[in-house]
């Protein structure tokens, strides 16, 4: 009889002890997409995708500004958005509400959108083109070029392009202006 009690407080014990973890706020989503919170994101991860580090409990996440990235299942950045409180809001920091991704069979696309889906422009060179997307072209998986896209989706010739060279890790590790 004392073998089972013990072998009940045990089980109950190691139940405790595996449920009360710092649980990172890794929200399921009915999307069937994951749902990430971070207090900081950084760029040239693999080249062109973003992460995020210093990851926010779920108990902080309503409590604190911070960033959630939407992956898919094969870890592709799908949604970067920038979080106040908990509730999506315009941000003057970061420029954006949120980012949206979205991949072709050689390139990375990515548009930015305020709280209401309005897109946003992502920069006006010399103050004459509209630039609403970027485009990340790749070669064998790693970033190669970067260039502008118009509201129509073609490459603006006179905005200025950045071509990559990239280590064995596929971050950027040198960047030139092609004009």
């Amino acid at each position: 009889m004392k073998k089972i009690q013990l072998f009940a407080v045990a089980l109950v014990c190691g139940f405790i002890f595996t449920s009360c973890g710092d649980k990172k706020a890794d929200i399921p989503h009915k999307d069937g997409l994951k749902h990430e919170y971070f207090k900081n994101i950084q760029f040239n991860v693999k080249g062109y995708m973003v992460k995020g580090f210093n990851p926010l409990p779920e108990d902080i996440v309503s409590k604190t500004d911070g960033f959630l990235i939407i992956s898919d299942e094969s870890d592709k950045l799908r949604e970067l958005r920038f979080v106040l409180k908990g509730k999506l809001e315009d941000s003057y920091t970061y420029g954006f509400a949120r980012q949206v991704y979205r991949y072709t069979d050689s390139s990375v696309i990515f548009s930015q959108y305020d709280k209401f889906g309005k897109r946003l422009l992502m920069s006006r060179p010399n103050g004459i083109n509209t630039i609403y997307e970027r485009e990340l072209v790749l070669e064998n998986g790693m970033p190669a070029t970067q260039r502008g896209l118009g509201f129509d989706g073609q490459p603006l010739l006179s905005f200025i392009q950045k071509n990559y060279e990239c280590d064995s890790l596929g971050r950027i590790i040198w960047e030139s202006n092609v004009d």
